[in-house]
C-alpha cells in the first residue's frame, strides 16, 4: 500500500522517493545527490523498493553517497527481494564480475533469471549467453535461443540488435528440434509482474 503524507504528518515513502528523484534530476529543485540519497534512505527504510535500488546505484557509483560496492549490494539485495528487476540484474552483474574478487556465475545466473522473468531485456540477453556457453548453469541451446529472442524483441535501448545477432548466430548451430523447442518456449513466456521502471 502506498502511503502519502497526512496533512499534518511527515512525508510518506512515495513522497520521499519522488522528492529524491527531483533532487537527483534537478527537477524544480537544485540538483543535489546528497539530498536525493537522504530522501531515498527515508523511503527505503519503509521498504520502498525503487528507493532501495536507487541507493544501491548511488553507493555503486559514489554519487550522493559513499562509494561502497558492499553497501550497494546490500541495497540491491533488499530491492531485489521486493521484485525490483533492475536490482536483480545489477546483482547478477556484480556476481558475474566478482564485486568482492570472487566471480560466481551460478549466482549471477539466478539473479539474471529473476530479472529476465520480469521482462528485463539486458538480463534476458545475458541469461541467453550464459545458457549458450554453459556459464553458471547447464548448457541449453533452446533456452539460450529463447532468451536471446525475447531480448531481441524487447524495448531495451541499444541491446536489441546485439541480441538479434547472437540469436541468429546461435540458430545456425541448432537442430530443427532445438529450434522448435526454443520457439515454443518463447511463445509460452509470460513475464511476471514487478517494478522495472527507469528511475
Amino acid at each position: 500500500m502506498k502511503q502519502q503524507r497526512r496533512p499534518d504528518g511527515p512525508p510518506g515513502p512515495l513522497e520521499q522517493y519522488q522528492r529524491g528523484l527531483a533532487h537527483a534530476r534537478g527537477l524544480g529543485v537544485p540538483l543535489d545527490f546528497a539530498e536525493a540519497a537522504r530522501r531515498f534512505l527515508a523511503a527505503a527504510a519503509s521498504g520502498h523498493a525503487k528507493s532501495q535500488y536507487n541507493l544501491g546505484v548511488m553507493h555503486l557509483t559514489g554519487l550522493g553517497a559513499r562509494q561502497d560496492p558492499d553497501e550497494a549490494m546490500r541495497w540491491f539485495g533488499l530491492a531485489a527481494e521486493r521484485g525490483e528487476a533492475r536490482a536483480q540484474f545489477n546483482l547478477g552483474i556484480m556476481h558475474l564480475n566478482g564485486h568482492d574478487g570472487v566471480r560466481d556465475p551460478a549466482k549471477a545466473a539466478e539473479w539474471f533469471n529473476l530479472a529476465a522473468q520480469a521482462g528485463h531485456g539486458l538480463a534476458q540477453h545475458n541469461l541467453g549467453l550464459m545458457y549458450w556457453r554453459g556459464l553458471g548453469l547447464e548448457r541449453d541451446l533452446a533456452r539460450a535461443h529463447m532468451w536471446l529472442s525475447l531480448a531481441a524483441d524487447g524495448a531495451e535501448c541499444g541491446q536489441t540488435g546485439e541480441s538479434a545477432a547472437a540469436r541468429d548466430e546461435l540458430a545456425a548451430m541448432m537442430t530443427s528440434d532445438q529450434m522448435a523447442e526454443a520457439k515454443a518456449l518463447a511463445t509460452d513466456f509470460q513475464p511476471r509482474g514487478g517494478p522495472t521502471g527507469d528511475d
